[in-house]
């Protein structure tokens, strides 16, 4: 999706997409919200939300405005997504004070 998405005015955030000229604007979330990211496919966002528990991380759908909570415990901030194919380096068992290793060679 080329649209942008951005957050503003703090204690009243909450996410808003635009075509790139301004026009289109859309709310998205009616909640305080900060921290949107896209998906990779342009269809859904990730973003931080503050709940009762604290700050948590949901999920919305663009086309269907679904909404899925993802973390439920302690603070979570600024979510992101993430694709274990696309991880470029495996563990190194030898070091157990990294979690980074050699590069992957398949």
């Amino acid at each position: 999706m080329s649209d942008p998405c951005f957050a503003r005015h703090p204690h009243t955030q909450s996410i808003f997409i635009a075509n790139r000229d301004g026009s289109g604007l859309q709310q998205i979330v009616d909640v305080l919200a900060l921290s949107p990211t896209w998906s990779p496919f342009g269809d859904e966002l990730v973003y931080s939300q503050g709940t009762g528990d604290g700050t948590q991380i949901f999920k919305i759908n663009l086309m269907t405005h679904d909404v899925t909570q993802l973390t439920h415990d302690g603070s979570n901030y600024a979510g992101d997504w993430f694709d274990p194919s696309a991880l470029s380096v495996s563990p190194q068992p030898r070091l157990l004070t990294t979690t980074w290793g050699e590069i992957k060679t398949e």
